[in-house]
């Protein structure tokens, strides 16, 4: 009889050990993203959300912890628990660039959080406000050039992909601007658009949407050949300036110790989501190219990611208390 006692007794914790973990599989997942809301990663966070919530049977909720480069809502996800219930949305800054640029991280990117799968890639274009007194990239270099230190420009936040890409743009052009860090892209542009700061690095979609209205000027995308998007605005290329780290990427990543097979789960509804035609479309709508990737080839990403940016981020001795 106390066997039999024992027997029932474990049986018991099992089923509610497997009760609980359905329960679990059932709830919200937490997609974190380290912008304001408004900006391209809270858009894409958002249109992925939407998908993945059908793919699933789940719900997906995108919740904004702006701050230090992403790595407030880095740091939040590598504390959540194992359970693959978290997920952050990260990019060239809070993945790669902010562990060297920072003296101290709430978090370390390389240990504490495990990849589930590459999300997109896009370039990024110099931008003026209207006034700005030049129309071409080679009248930018020049009035730029003879005003070092007197201008400024905006970017989404200290060790955000457009701000590492502006310094090595600077840089490589022999530049001097004033960095002025706001907690995202949406607050960045809208200084920009109302002549506080008169430069900005910008993705695609934004350069679109505000250099058709006149109230802002493309001058050149940071790329080695021009956009066939955007067949007028010229490559930094065609004024000789060339090895500038421009690109920007987002990844998908889970607290670290995360069981692979939940890894496995999500990459593949990540997948199934950015192959979708209505994804697919919207995405490059945007100016971004769907990379979907298994958690493995995120990991060899990251780490041609990490050995060419963070070499480059070192040459800038960006430095960030």
């Amino acid at each position: 009889m106390k066997r039999r006692q024992i027997l029932t007794g474990l049986l018991a914790l099992n089923l509610l050990a497997l009760a609980a973990a359905q329960a679990q599989d059932r709830g919200a997942i937490r997609l974190l993203v380290g912008y304001a809301p408004g900006g391209l990663s809270d858009v894409v966070a958002r249109l992925l959300a939407e998908h993945l919530s059908t793919e699933l049977g789940r719900t997906v909720l995108v919740e904004n912890r702006a701050g230090a480069g992403g790595a407030l809502a880095g740091a939040e996800a590598a504390r959540a628990p194992k359970d693959g219930n978290t997920l952050f949305l990260g990019d060239n800054g809070s993945l790669v660039v902010n562990k060297v640029i920072y003296k101290r991280l709430p978090f370390d990117p390389d240990t504490e959080l495990t990849g589930v799968s590459l999300i997109a890639e896009h370039p990024l274009f110099l931008v003026v406000n209207e006034s700005f007194p030049a129309a071409t990239l080679q009248e930018f270099l020049g009035y730029a050039k003879a005003r070092p230190g007197a201008l400024s420009y905006a970017s989404p936040g200290n060790g955000s992909p457009h701000h590492v890409a502006m310094e090595s743009f600077m840089l490589r052009a022999g530049l001097d601007l004033t960095h002025v860090p706001y907690r995202g892209t949406a607050p960045a542009l809208t200084d920009v658009l109302g002549g506080r700061v008169p430069v900005i690095l910008l993705d695609p979609a934004a350069t679109a949407a505000n250099a058709g209205t006149g109230k802002l000027r493309a001058l050149a995308i940071l790329a080695p050949e021009r956009a066939p998007a955007f067949p007028d605005v010229p490559s930094i290329a065609e004024a000789g300036i060339t090895d500038v780290e421009a690109a920007v990427f987002w990844a998908v990543m889970a607290p670290a110790g995360t069981p692979a097979e939940k890894l496995q789960t999500l990459s593949a509804a990540f997948g199934t989501a950015l192959r979708n035609p209505d994804v697919a479309r919207r995405l490059e709508a945007l100016g971004l190219t769907p990379q979907p990737s298994s958690p493995g080839q995120l990991s060899a990403y990251l780490q041609h990611k990490i050995g060419t940016s963070r070499e480059i981020v070192r040459q800038l001795n960006i430095l960030v208390d």
